[in-house]
């Protein structure tokens, strides 16, 4: 071989290497976005799932969330504060999921999840007491 051949050979050799080296790139950005995505989508569920617990397991606050249910209005003042913050944080945390869910974020077991957020937060449409006093809530 000549140095003109070794040349020629090294000027297609040298795209196809670029070519494959792109590619490469390419497939590892897509499975670092989709670590990313799922990464992102257990930090929410799971906050969702230790708000949720919370809820349930104290009684103090299972107890305030069944009178702020039945009515709003008669809550005295820290326990409307109390309230509004966990009403606002499930919200919030509703929201984020829903949001992941729009994005194409979510796989089999979380949609199902999005699905509960979304039973429960009709469900809190059917209280007059939460629907007519969100005004007076204070939402950051």
């Amino acid at each position: 071989m000549t140095w003109e051949i070794i040349g020629r050979l090294g000027q297609v050799l040298g795209p196809i290497g670029v070519v494959i080296s792109l590619i490469y790139l390419a497939i590892q950005i897509r499975k670092r976005k989709r670590q990313s995505r799922n990464l992102a989508m257990n930090a929410l569920v799971t906050q969702f799932s230790v708000l949720m617990s919370s809820q349930v397991e104290t009684l103090d606050l299972c107890d305030l969330w069944l009178r702020g249910l039945e009515s709003y209005d008669e809550l005295d003042g820290p326990s409307k504060l109390r309230f509004a913050t966990h009403l606002e944080r499930q919200l919030r945390a509703a929201d984020s999921l829903y949001l992941q869910f729009l994005d194409g974020g979510t796989q089999a077991a979380p949609v199902a999840l999005v699905r509960s957020c979304d039973r429960r937060c009709r469900g809190l449409s059917r209280f007059p007491d939460v629907v007519a006093d969100t005004e007076t809530l204070v939402f950051g």
